[in-house]
């Protein structure tokens, strides 16, 4: 025991991260006899407490590696009696991973913040449930203040993830709480444009339910540009049925002035003009670009607008 003890110092003083410690190689291993053992052995002062909020070299503590298991005794153990740092190496987010609703309430009752970066993780909590289907999960995190607009490292929101896997019950729950703030992500798709493209039409009406005609008149739009920039033939009569919709329900703009870095084209401004150009791809990509030059620029957009431009440019 004392050559335990000693090893632990040795440790502490080094600051030097292991692959495992006796703790987590235990949990790992799911030995309840050991575990036992081991934190016994430190509540009576033999093994330095540090070992239980020690990092090892996978960025992983021994709370981390039960939250995974799903104990949620050990859970409760390590935290009230050996006073581990729930804030840390993203516990929450595994155990929202893994769909460990009881562990997750219990992480959030103790001030476990919902919305904590972690650098081992390219999500947060929310993103973990929604991807996997954990409803529950998702209800406890924004129940405790989870933020739906934060973005993972890909640059999605938890809704794009529900949309997409079509979990529209949480695809729903998450809309609820995002309160009309749905903002454009990093690849240049709002909510209603991911969801029209995947096909998902339950979340495409309740948009339609939900968002100002003209947001929804311009977001489709955007998607046509997209499916005709690409030259998706597959979507190409969606997105003349998008265009048109626009047209026929939107006021006429203002007269624009042909340029040459358009081949002297302008947008068209009625259904008789776009009827004319249907079928002819290179003046149907013009009125695309045209359009998404006016709705991403003025929505401070430019960035997606460039990577259109560059995808046109591979056409020819």
């Amino acid at each position: 025991m004392n050559q335990l003890r000693g090893n632990q110092c040795d440790r502490t003083k080094n600051k030097k991260r292991f692959s495992d410690t006796i703790l987590t190689r235990a949990i790992k291993s799911k030995d309840s006899a050991c575990i036992r053992l081991i934190l016994d052995t430190i509540y009576r002062g033999y093994i330095y407490p540090t070992i239980i909020d020690h990092v090892c070299d996978d960025g992983r503590t021994a709370l981390w590696h039960a939250c995974k298991n799903g104990d949620f005794d050990l859970v409760q153990e390590l935290i009230e009696d050996g006073h581990a740092t729930i804030n840390k190496c993203g516990v929450l987010i595994v155990a929202s991973q893994n769909g460990h609703e009881k562990i997750v309430d219990y992480l959030l009752s103790k001030g476990c913040d919902p919305n904590r970066y972690t650098k081992n993780y390219n999500e947060r909590a929310l993103h973990a449930a929604s991807r996997r289907n954990h409803l529950g999960i998702v209800n406890a995190l924004l129940k405790h203040g989870a933020d739906p607009t934060i973005l993972d490292d890909n640059k999605r929101t938890a809704l794009e993830y529900a949309i997409h896997k079509r979990y529209n019950k949480i695809a729903n729950i998450l809309i609820y709480h995002h309160g009309n703030r749905f903002v454009m992500n990093g690849t240049g798709f709002t909510p209603l444009m991911l969801a029209a493209y995947c096909n998902n039409t339950s979340i495409v009406n309740t948009f339609l339910n939900i968002l100002p005609r003209q947001q929804i008149l311009d977001e489709l739009a955007l998607l046509a540009c997209r499916y005709t920039i690409d030259g998706n033939v597959k979507k190409r009569d969606q997105a003349y049925c998008y265009f048109e919709n626009a047209l026929n329900m939107t006021e006429p703009l203002c007269k624009c002035i042909p340029r040459e870095v358009f081949e002297y084209h302008t947008e068209c401004q009625t259904l008789d003009e776009l009827a004319r150009i249907r079928e002819d791809d290179d003046r149907m990509r013009i009125h695309a670009l045209l359009v998404s030059e006016r709705l991403l620029i003025t929505n401070g957009h430019i960035n997606h607008f460039i990577s259109l431009i560059i995808k046109q440019n591979s056409v020819y």
